[in-house]
């Protein structure tokens, strides 16, 4: 009889312990459907490369705290890819041009721009490229510069040149420099241009 009277009481205390717990997760789940009252939430579908994940950065630099610097940072290697594949999809189109069209003669290249565009060409083709250095920053506005470019840049729908190709020209000499950290100017976004 004694032993009954202990397991009672034993049972007793489990079964504070399991509703003072249960209590707690209730409590927590309230506070918690309260907490999320507040929360908006979007699902956004759509192809590859359609933009959903640049939406959702350009969110966070206008409505949230943005990027801190080390996140800014991440994004020098995506710039130097944007300027190396912009450059070559330039000079590739150029050569197309000058082989198809009949006026050829505007999609000429110097010798020595040409030999600037084989090389860049060459360095926009692989998997990864080298920091954007002020010497071939240079030489991507010498190439940039160059009026069978400019004539082929204006075509560049036709080649599916990227938005952002004229702001990356225009700015080599500051993506180049050694302390370069991009700016948190909402509205501009970088995409890396896919390879065919």
């Amino acid at each position: 009889m004694g032993l009954l009277c202990s397991r009672n009481r034993h049972s007793n205390e489990a079964d504070a312990k399991e509703n003072a717990q249960a209590e707690e997760i209730e409590r927590r789940i309230e506070q918690e459907t309260r907490a999320e009252k507040h929360i908006q939430k979007l699902l956004l579908l759509g192809a590859g490369e359609s933009g959903k994940s640049t939406i959702f950065k350009q969110i966070k630099l206008l409505f949230q705290t943005g990027f801190d610097e080390a996140e800014l940072k991440s994004y020098i290697s995506v710039i130097h890819a944007n300027v190396y594949q912009t450059i070559k999809v330039l000079f590739d189109g150029l050569k197309e041009f000058s082989q198809n069209e009949t006026d050829s003669s505007k999609y000429v290249l110097s010798g020595e721009n040409k030999e600037i565009g084989e090389k860049l060409s060459e360095i926009g083709g692989k998997l990864e490229y080298p920091r954007l250095t002020k010497e071939l920053a240079q030489e991507i506005e010498t190439l940039w510069k160059d009026p069978a470019i400019q004539e082929t840049y204006a075509r560049g729908n036709e080649l599916q040149v990227p938005d952002s190709a004229h702001y990356f020209m225009e700015n080599l000499q500051r993506f180049s420099d050694a302390n370069y950290i991009p700016t948190k100017v909402p509205g501009i976004c970088f995409r890396v241009i896919q390879k065919k």
